[in-house]
């Protein structure tokens, strides 16, 4: 508690430092609540909606004003094939977010939401004969 208190002559870690990096970027210690909106799923597909990362090396922040702020981000996403589950949206300053996950943020430009498809395949009473196998992938292209 006392880095928190007289963070000056705190050794350049922990939480004396995180505070000290905030003040200098003209923040208060500790950060304000987010308000969050929920964000539900698109359909019962899926338990918790999700986005892709649609960005290279898109940064997660601890909270939306050290992004604002132009504060280093907690970790970044690696360029790849990447997808986070939604906990909620905010908007902070006309910039909007996600929290991907409890103390976690990401701008709403980094990710694409996901709309999974509803499509589960077809019933046929009986199998397909080898000879219609053409008609078949016609009708699942289409269908798609």
């Amino acid at each position: 508690m006392d880095q928190l208190q007289s963070p000056a002559g705190c050794s350049a870690l922990g939480p004396g430092a995180y505070a000290a990096r905030l003040s200098a970027a003209g923040l208060p210690y500790p950060l304000p609540p987010v308000s969050l909106t929920p964000v539900y799923p698109y359909s019962d597909l899926a338990e918790f909606p999700y986005a892709k990362v649609i960005t290279d090396t898109a940064p997660v922040y601890r909270h939306p004003l050290e992004a604002l702020r132009g504060l280093p981000p907690m970790r970044r996403f690696e360029k790849g094939f990447d997808y986070v589950s939604l906990l909620g949206q905010t908007t902070v300053a006309d910039a909007p977010f996600f929290q991907i996950n409890p103390g976690e943020y990401m701008r709403a430009e980094d990710l694409d939401e996901v709309r999974p498809s509803g499509f589960a395949g077809r019933h046929f009473a009986a199998p397909p004969g080898v000879d219609c196998s053409a008609n078949l992938l016609a009708l699942i292209f289409l269908t798609v």
